[in-house]
């Protein structure tokens, strides 16, 4: 027989899913386990940290304990207050007004840590915080009398003075105002009004108070008021003593005081005890400033590995030690990359100092310029600092001049220059600026002169300048003083000739040229000086020698002068083609220079002399190109105002007669020029205004006359044309006066009367 085939067990859906549910009931149970193990575990640790905060006998142990607490649980309220209680047994009374906040977070119901929060910010000093918080409660109308006198407090001493005697007023609460608090809060309120002795005697009191924010409140006004009076040892008896009451505060005040003082060895363990207890980024960099006097680069740089990573603050301190770094290691590039990433966050003696000395290593003037106003700004009276920034950018500005950067050199020297006892170099270089640019004025000059009456760029611009001012005597005086001293320089020799020229000193001028023309024949700045005395003086045979002379000499200069004595020998005898022909030439061999007046005097003549010709356009220009120069800009604004009209440009031709106006109101060609200028344009009632005065003058042009009367006919039309008959009347009563039976007077008269029915007489 065969033997039956085996048979196979069939495990039921049941049976599995039985075992299923089992394996799950295990693994919540042992889930639960694990739960219910690792909160007692976290109950135990808790109460074992809050039984250690309890005990007091080891703070910095249960802050750990606290905060692993909080890790696994952000919501635990009472290890919030338990680590605020802690902090604030530390003095760390800034760090206890956080961890406040945070229980305030959690429960905001709870009074107490509202109270506990502010009493913090108080003692820690924190006036912002303090005066922002009270401002909330505020306007939600939850201040308590005693929380409405603090708020009063800080906001005094935030600078909201105004605010705080407002709120002071509504205060009713007796014992809130009897309050140390509140006397404290009256004390500042009436400074202004008491006598400084009383406040002083009050504030004394108040050092003695038992609430340590009160006295460190008063510790620190009293020593602010020795500091200011320059009582530097009662200043440090305060501080010292408000550091001991609340040392959190107190060390920065402290050192902040002795690192002012430049007392880096007792300001820096103080700064050192700062940090060990916050990363305080302000106290990183004062640290940063002390180590790099020091050249202490390993310091420097294990404190900045601690502020690479961090807020906002954080990183800047970093870059701004990272510029200490780079200065003490010369490494310009970096140096300044590093301080464009600070943007001037920090303006410490050292970080402008540092901005200054990167600006001058770049060359960039804008930099220098900024480091030095940055300087006057926030140490205006600190001679440390002053004399450093002296010593470093004097150099700098002598460069620049040297490189005839003069407006660069003048920009840094205006900043740094002390008008009383200003260094000479910075006295030269701001007058002979001024000087260029037109705006010196008397006042200056004879100041400079008082402190150094021998300095011959003093001298040199203290002649120019009378010259520009047209005092040839005094111009003559300062040039005869400069020459006494050195007479081999050109442009005093200048002056001397132009003021002896100004003076009718004939036979002074003609041995003045004789003697420097001898001894410096190839100078063409004299040779050209020498062509407007031959010029202004007429003398023909001398222009002929001087053609002569020029045409011997190769320079562009002398051959440019060549062409302006052959002009002005062809004016003589009246060749106006022959003397266009060489102004051009003369001007495309040396175009002119606007910083030399000679050469702008002979362009001056120039474009006169190519105006009579008719040669309209090149005139323009030469005049154009002088305009900002030449020492009579009235007349040649007239001139050029002229040539616009002559060459239909209405608009630029009134615009220049408004100018020369402008500049000499009381000069009647001005007027008269802008007068028809007016007329032009059909500006009568102004035409008629600006040549009214001229009338009476006695020396006026044929031309004021005529134009003041064409003004008169058209202002006489316009009337009419808009209905103003009564002034029209008035307009041909005035014109009539003038000019008796003048017919547009004559007509007009007829015209207003019949329609104001009024019959002629």
């Amino acid at each position: 027989m065969t033997a039956p085939p085996p048979q196979t067990k069939r495990v039921s859906f049941r049976r599995i899913a039985l075992i299923v549910a089992i394996l799950a009931l295990i693994a919540c149970v042992a889930a639960i386990g694990v739960a219910l193990a690792r909160n007692l575990r976290n109950a135990s640790r808790i109460q074992e940290a809050f039984k250690l905060a309890d005990s007091e006998t080891n703070d910095e142990l249960a802050l750990k304990l606290l905060s692993a607490c909080i890790k696994n649980d952000p919501n635990q309220e009472e290890a919030y207050v338990k680590i605020a209680r802690i902090y604030e047994r530390m003095g760390e009374w800034n760090k206890a007004a956080a961890t406040w906040q945070y229980a305030i977070s959690l429960n905001a119901t709870q009074t107490d840590y509202v109270n506990a929060r502010l009493l913090a910010l108080f003692r820690g000093q924190d006036y912002v915080a303090l005066a922002t918080a009270l401002d909330a409660m505020r306007q939600n109308k939850t201040l308590t009398p005693p929380q409405a006198v603090l708020h009063a407090l800080a906001l005094c001493k935030t600078g909201r003075i105004g605010v705080a005697r407002e709120l002071l007023v509504t205060i009713t609460d007796q014992e809130a105002l009897a309050s140390s608090t509140g006397k404290l809060l009256t004390v500042y309120v009436n400074a202004r009004n008491t006598p400084r002795k009383d406040v002083i005697a009050a504030l004394t009191e108040f050092t003695k108070d038992p609430e340590p924010a009160i006295a460190f409140d008063a510790m620190d006004v009293l020593a602010g008021a020795a500091l200011a009076g320059g009582d530097f040892e009662q200043a440090e008896k305060w501080l010292t003593e408000a550091c001991a009451l609340l040392p959190e505060t107190g060390r920065i005040r402290l050192g902040n005081f002795y690192f002012q003082r430049q007392d880096f060895d007792r300001a820096l363990p103080l700064y050192l005890e700062v940090l060990e207890r916050d990363i305080n980024p302000d106290i990183a960099t004062r640290v940063g400033d002390i180590y790099a006097s020091r050249n202490d680069r390993d310091a420097l740089q294990e404190l900045y590995k601690k502020y690479r990573l961090g807020n906002k603050a954080i990183v800047l301190a970093g870059y701004y030690l990272e510029a200490l770094i780079a200065f003490l290691d010369h490494e310009d590039a970096k140096l300044a990359d590093a301080l464009k990433r600070l943007n001037n966050v920090y303006n410490t003696p050292v970080a402008i100092l540092m901005t200054l000395y990167s600006g001058l290593k770049q060359d960039q003037v804008a930099e220098v310029t900024k480091a030095l106003s940055l300087i006057q700004a926030n140490y205006p009276g600190n001679n440390t600092i002053q004399k450093r920034a002296m010593d470093m950018v004097m150099p700098y500005i002598a460069t620049l001049a040297n490189n005839q950067r003069l407006q660069e050199a003048a920009q840094l020297a205006v900043i740094i220059r002390d008008e009383k006892n200003s260094p000479l170099l910075l006295e030269q270089i701001v007058l002979t600026d001024k000087l260029g640019r037109g705006i010196l004025t008397g006042n200056e000059v004879s100041a400079a002169l008082s402190r150094f009456p021998e300095d011959q760029q003093i001298l040199y611009i203290a002649a120019a300048f009378a010259l520009s001012q047209g005092d040839y005597a005094a111009a003559r005086k300062h040039a005869q003083t400069n020459l006494r001293l050195d007479d081999t320089k050109i442009p005093i020799q200048l002056i001397y000739l132009f003021a002896l020229g100004g003076l009718d000193e004939k036979d002074d001028l003609a041995a003045a040229f004789k003697q420097f023309r001898t001894k410096a024949p190839d100078d063409p700045n004299l040779a050209r000086a020498y062509l407007i005395y031959c010029t202004r003086h007429q003398k023909i045979d001398e222009l002929k020698a001087l053609r002569k002379e020029a045409d011997s000499k190769t320079t562009p200069d002398f051959q440019a002068i060549a062409q302006y004595v052959e002009a002005e020998l062809a004016w003589q005898r009246k060749d106006l083609p022959a003397m266009t022909t060489a102004l051009k030439k003369a001007i495309a061999l040396k175009p002119v220079n606007v910083r030399d007046f000679v050469e702008v005097e002979i362009a001056y003549r120039a474009a006169y002399l190519l105006a009579t010709a008719d040669a309209i356009e090149p005139a323009i220009q030469l005049y154009e190109t002088i305009a900002d120069y030449y020492s009579q800009k009235p007349l040649l604004l007239v001139n050029l105002s002229e040539l616009y009209a002559a060459n239909n440009q209405p608009e630029k031709a009134a615009n220049a007669a408004l100018n020369a106006r402008q500049l000499m109101p009381t000069w009647p060609t001005a007027s008269e020029c802008y007068g028809v200028r007016l007329l032009e344009t059909k500006d009568y009632a102004r035409a008629v205004e600006t040549l009214t005065p001229l009338l009476r003058q006695p020396e006026r042009s044929a031309r004021v006359f005529d134009s003041w009367t064409k003004a008169m006919e058209g202002l006489i039309r316009n009337q009419f044309d808009a209905g103003q008959l009564e002034l029209c009347l008035a307009s041909c009563a005035t014109l009539a006066k003038e000019t008796p039976n003048h017919p547009v007077a004559a007509e007009f008269t007829k015209k207003a009367k019949a329609k104001l029915d009024k019959p002629a007489p």
